[in-house]
């Protein structure tokens, strides 16, 4: 879901929009604050880095003097969606370091 808004809404707005709306769904099912809060932030940054409108990628393509269509991003999308799915699976990844901070 992220990922969709993330194509049409910048990042913080759609934090702003949506993280009140899917806490009490997250809280309900048992899984950990952290653990939504690192899926929601990726996945939004897949949003911002992907065609129509990421902001990100514009912001790469200028920087490398490219076109927007000349820009690589399928691989670095590839391997950002692993690691989603990585703290998806494997939740004590996402709060470890945190739980040893803490």
């Amino acid at each position: 879901m992220s990922r969709v808004v993330g194509l049409f809404v910048e990042g913080t707005a759609a934090m702003l929009i949506f993280v009140p709306v899917f806490v009490p769904i997250v809280n309900s099912f048992g899984i950990d604050q952290l653990q939504f809060a690192n899926i929601g932030i990726i996945t939004l940054l897949i949003g911002t880095i992907t065609p129509p409108v990421g902001l990100q990628l514009f912001i790469a393509a200028d920087i490398a003097k490219l076109s927007v269509f000349k820009v690589h991003i399928w691989l670095f999308v590839a391997i950002i969606l692993a690691v989603v799915f990585v703290i998806v699976f494997v939740p004590g990844l996402a709060t470890w370091l945190p739980g040893v901070l803490m």
